[in-house]
């Protein structure tokens, strides 16, 4: 884990990614002795976004799928200002209203689609290979220290 070159060190996420064993441990907390904790609501927040960002590619797919709905959009509009147009009812468009929306749906969802893929691209390109722990260490299923094997038998 020490040559990970990681800027944001998600350890928990570190930690599985490089294929240890993982097992539950039931405890019960004791009552805190004393004061109140100091990580406050915006550290959680931090580290609940370090966890889905770190070690997912799932949020720039869901960028790269919306971007393309927004693209989708705007081509669906300048069909709808057209068909206006065709129909010579361009009187009943609102002056810039159309114009605004397909380029507001056009700069959004190229720029949506364009950061997806170069967040994808600088993800793929930081040298950790996604097969390192399954290679390794294959996937454990169950809970092994509870006596279940790792084909969730027992």
């Amino acid at each position: 884990m020490r040559s990970m070159r990681e800027y944001h060190r998600f350890l928990r996420g570190m930690v599985a990614w490089s294929g240890f064993r993982t097992v539950i441990l039931p405890f019960k907390l004791a009552a805190r002795l004393g004061g109140e904790s100091r990580y406050s609501l915006k550290k959680m927040v931090g580290l609940s976004m370090d966890a889905i960002f770190s070690f997912s590619l799932v949020p720039l797919f869901i960028a790269i799928s919306v971007g393309v709905g927004f693209l989708c959009l705007a081509l669906i509009e300048v069909l709808y200002v057209l068909s206006f147009w065709v129909t010579g009812n361009t009187s009943r468009l609102a002056p810039g209203w159309s114009s605004l929306m397909f380029m507001l749906l056009l700069v959004g969802g190229s720029l949506m689609v364009f950061m997806g893929f170069l967040g994808i691209t600088w993800a793929t390109s930081s040298r950790r290979s996604n097969a390192a722990s399954i290679l390794h260490h294959p996937p454990q299923t169950g809970c092994p220290g509870r006596g279940e094997t790792a084909a969730g038998g027992r």
